[in-house]
């Protein structure tokens, strides 16, 4: 029976051990999963705008990808929009509901009909949603709030009731083999007026985010209800308004804010729609108690195909590590932002690692760990034009508010590192305006200006927004190269822009330095 010799026993003996382990592992204490829902079944996803960590097929999972994108092409086509502030935004598509609600906050987890959230955070933001057996209605309140995101990166803050409305319009996209529906009927919006006596349009006009109508359970569904069936008849209902005119009354809207003047909108309305609010009141009732609603039909945007879309294995560390930055976004757990900060020790230059505790830290209130932590994220490497957005800002703040210009000289080494930050802003948004102004400032300050940099920036000047703050720097680095009739001229342009006062009050400290050394011709001045 003991045949065996002892190597050959030991061998066996060995094998048995490593059987018995491995089914009785949870029996003896081997250590659990510690973040709900890391396996190692996730995928990376990327397409042009967007990553997805999914924990689905890949068929669902494409599919999610391409009805964002193109929502997103349909939303800046249609609105003839661009977006002006890119935020990346990551999603996290969960198989069950089980794996989904340790990342939903506190206040929303016990919701059963949850069907998915949209959180913004100053490093990216992200979309969260389970896969669910009633796809369309969970896609359709993803979409709303993705709406919302587009809106604000397009640089727009409208009424609030023309924000929701815009996004419930824009939520029920769909794709059908001869183009893209946009503006199908809600059911439940029309409900929802129905249900109440209408708000007077002055009300619905003037709600904001502190108001009532946006909070209490009794009034919030009238809210979103007329915002919809309003947005939906002047877009697609069958009014008889000429297109112009209501055109011009919606970018008024979307230029107003939340406080606008109550006094000039209800004059534009009754110019630009031939009636007062109570007869559009009454139009918007005939409009939903005759049930007959259109949408709008457009063909396709072109975006790049699904298949297109670049996919990976995700290892179990990653996703452990992608979980808990969600966790924290969520949840602002503890323990996630102690494994962030141990991952942080591990490697100083994990970038997504820096970019959410500085994001934490914002939120605690303390600039000053978040900067830190973003200037490490800016060294490291990080593209993320948020981050690298965020940084300019306080670095703007730090050396440029209340500044000494004619005295003022930035340290040569800060000056170094600003020019490699803002030409990594410039380079993911060359559209944008800040990074240009704040550069013509560093080289206004520095020890000797930069020529090409200067160039840039004067290369860019006719298509910026604020000219008046890009001015001023370019004037005074012309005095700084002793072209004192280059500085005179633009200081002379600076008057024609109306500038704010306290440009006009730098502008002016140059004109007296000017005047000090007998170059100022007696008609050249500001106010």
């Amino acid at each position: 029976m003991f045949s065996l010799g002892f190597c050959r026993r030991h061998g066996a003996l060995a094998v048995v051990l490593v059987w018995l382990l491995g089914c009785w592992a949870p029996l003896l204490g081997a250590e659990p999963e510690t973040v709900p829902g890391a396996d190692d079944k996730w995928r990376r996803y990327e397409s042009p705008h967007f990553e997805l960590f999914s924990h689905n097929n890949a068929e669902v999972s494409r599919r999610l990808l391409r009805n964002l994108e193109l929502l997103r092409a349909a939303f800046f086509d249609l609105r003839h929009e661009k977006e002006k502030r890119s935020v990346e935004v990551t999603i996290y598509y969960f198989a069950t509901m089980d794996e989904f609600r340790p990342y939903v906050s506190a206040d929303f987890r016990k919701l059963d009909d949850l069907a998915g959230f949209y959180l913004s955070r100053p490093d990216r933001a992200v979309i969260v949603l389970p896969l669910r057996e009633d796809g369309k209605q969970a896609q359709q309140v993803i979409f709303h709030e993705y709406v919302h995101h587009l809106t604000e990166v397009s640089g727009r803050n409208p009424a609030l009731w023309f924000r929701e409305g815009i996004a419930d319009v824009f939520s029920t996209i769909e794709e059908e083999p001869d183009g893209l529906i946009v503006g199908k009927p809600i059911p439940a919006r029309a409900f929802e007026y129905r249900a109440h006596p209408p708000m007077p349009l002055e009300a619905l006009f003037a709600t904001d985010s502190t108001s009532p109508y946006y909070h209490e359970n009794d009034r919030v569904g009238l809210f979103y209800g007329e915002s919809w069936c309003l947005v939906h008849y002047l877009l697609y209902g069958d009014s008889g308004l000429p297109r112009d005119r209501i055109d011009r009354f919606l970018t008024y809207i979307e230029q107003e804010g939340e406080k606008g003047d109550p006094v000039k909108r209800r004059a534009l309305f009754q110019e630009t729609m031939g009636m007062d609010y109570p007869a559009m009141i009454k139009r918007l009732n005939k409009y939903l108690s005759h049930g007959r609603f259109s949408a709008g039909r457009y063909p396709l945007p072109k975006i790049a195909p699904s298949e297109s879309y670049a996919v990976r294995a995700v290892p179990r560390d990653e996703i452990r590590g992608q979980l808990t930055e969600l966790d924290l976004r969520v949840n602002r757990s503890p323990a996630a932002k102690l494994a962030l900060l141990n991952r942080l020790d591990k490697n100083p230059d994990d970038i997504r690692a820096l970019e959410i505790l500085g994001t934490d830290a914002l939120i605690d209130g303390d600039e000053a760990a978040a900067q830190e932590h973003w200037e490490q994220a800016v060294r490291a490497g990080t593209r993320n034009p948020a981050i690298l957005r965020a940084v300019v800002e306080m670095e703007d703040r730090a050396f440029f508010t209340d500044v000494d210009m004619l005295n003022f000289r930035l340290p040569e080494e800060k000056a170094q590192y600003l020019r490699m930050l803002l030409g990594r802003c410039i380079d993911a948004e060359p559209q944008q305006t800040r990074a240009y102004e704040v550069l013509a400032w560093v080289e206004a300050t520095a020890e000797q200006p930069m020529a090409s940099n200067v160039s840039l920036v004067q290369a860019r000047y006719p298509a910026l927004a604020g000219k008046s703050r890009v001015m001023l720097p370019l004037a005074l680095i012309q005095l700084r190269l002793k072209d004192r009739a280059g500085a005179l001229r633009l200081l002379d342009e600076l008057k024609a822009l109306q500038p704010p006062p306290e440009i006009l009050q730098n502008a002016a400290l140059i004109l007296d330095y000017l005047k000090k050394q007998d170059v100022v011709a007696p008609e050249v001045g500001l106010p």
